[in-house]
């Protein structure tokens, strides 16, 4: 069986690369407000928002930028009326090194001085989300508030056109211990794990990162499989 490295670059964005340098729209108009500070894997980072138009004054992308990258969700206007936003994440460097242990082809995107192209949702005129052209994690939780003592109940649901996803591998972060993973694994494109609420649970989010797999659909190779990597990440509420 032949495995293969899948980018969401290559199926989505023939124009753009995964750490993105330049913007995709070449020859616009563009402004940049709102500078603020943020801080990223514990430095603070100085980011602002930049909007670009084409000649006739359209807005054509919006988003965030640190220096020249990418990062957060940015918007696209396409002609035809539909939306797409596209989310560029940093990797902090133990995350890139258990990557690599674990996964050293899919890796080779990622930096520790770059923007990673995580998801592309793409919407319709009406602004719904169009599924089947998407790439992103859905989680679900049983609850948005809980109580310590509770039992949290996730389901992560990944989505992916350049694959028939037929198995997924998480690396579930701890809560307040940043030396530990729990790794989930499972057949399908779908995952449901259970964990206890406890007095330490501060961090208060579903996080982690995912290695995804399957076949190439639409390929003369029926054997021809592919895989990608995906961040994730879900805050919830827990009271005392």
């Amino acid at each position: 069986m032949k495995f293969t490295q899948l980018t969401l670059v290559l199926l989505l964005i023939s124009s753009c690369s995964n750490s993105e340098h330049s913007p995709i729209y070449e020859g616009k108009e563009h402004s940049q407000t709102d500078f603020k500070d943020t801080i990223i894997h514990g430095v603070t980072e100085r980011i602002f928002f930049k909007t670009e138009k084409d000649s006739l004054d359209r807005v054509t992308r919006e988003g965030y930028y640190l220096g020249d990258l990418a990062i957060g969700v940015h918007k696209f206007y396409v002609d035809n009326g539909k939306v797409v936003k596209r989310n560029y994440v940093t990797w902090a460097g133990d995350e890139i090194e258990l990557l690599y242990k674990v996964d050293s082809i899919n890796a080779v995107d990622v930096k520790s001085k770059g923007t990673y192209l995580n998801e592309a949702k793409y919407y319709s005129k009406d602004g719904k989300l169009l599924q089947n052209e998407s790439s992103y994690c859905s989680i679900d939780l049983d609850k948005q508030k809980y109580y310590v003592h509770d039992s949290l109940s996730a389901t992560l649901t990944f989505y992916e056109p350049g694959l028939e996803i037929d198995w997924v591998k998480l690396y579930l972060n701890v809560p307040n211990d940043k030396s530990l993973v729990r790794i989930i694994e499972d057949k399908g494109n779908s995952i449901t794990f259970k964990r206890p609420i406890d007095f330490t649970d501060l961090e208060n989010s579903v996080s982690g990162f995912a290695i995804i797999s399957g076949p190439i659909p639409h390929r003369e190779q029926d054997s021809l499989m592919g895989s990608r990597v995906v961040k994730f990440e879900k805050f919830y509420q827990v009271r005392q």
